[in-house]
């Protein structure tokens, strides 16, 4: 799979390829698909991109309950990127790090970190987007790369029930 605009299911992460979307493979084994990665275009499109995978994937992970969570940090820290960095392409991966713990990495060629989120003024646009990180990540940061830096937010997510658990009505 090359294209990011191919919704198709990929038949099992490319570690070095970031291409297509984040959508896992059906597997029913133990050692299901933990982790998928991504990249687009740095435009005005990639944050809705980003988060229509990142919901996509959680879903099919099982763990639908935290997407709208997670999609929303994702939509922020791909805006961030796209605003704030002359990157070309950005990066952005999912890894299961424990049985109810995602991880969203999104990563851009600036080096420079972002400040901590403060309150910003109520006639401010801008500089409200870590505010939300911190107030729906479980955990949030950033490191430097060889190339630029990776920010990160983990989400503790509940599983879905599954249809046949709920009772019917």
């Amino acid at each position: 799979m090359t294209t990011s605009q191919s919704r198709t299911i990929n038949p099992a992460p490319q570690a070095n390829t970031p291409t297509g979307p984040m959508t896992p493979a059906i597997d029913d084994s133990a050692a299901a698909l933990t982790r998928q990665r991504t990249s687009y275009a740095s435009d005005k499109t990639a944050p809705g991109r980003a988060r229509e995978d990142v919901a996509r994937c959680l879903h099919g992970w099982g763990l639908g309950d935290g997407k709208d969570a997670l999609a929303v940090i994702a939509s922020e820290l791909v805006t961030n990127a796209v605003i704030h960095t002359g990157t070309r392409r950005i990066s952005v991966s999912l890894r299961r790090t424990a049985h109810r713990t995602v991880r969203l990495t999104v990563t851009d060629s600036s080096p420079h970190v972002p400040a901590t989120p403060d309150a910003a003024p109520e006639d401010d646009e801008h500089g409200r987007g870590l505010l939300l990180v911190e107030a729906l990540a479980s955990r949030w940061g950033s490191h430097p790369t060889a190339t630029g830096k990776r920010m990160w937010a983990e989400l503790d997510i509940a599983p879905e029930e599954s249809d046949s658990l709920k009772p019917s009505r």
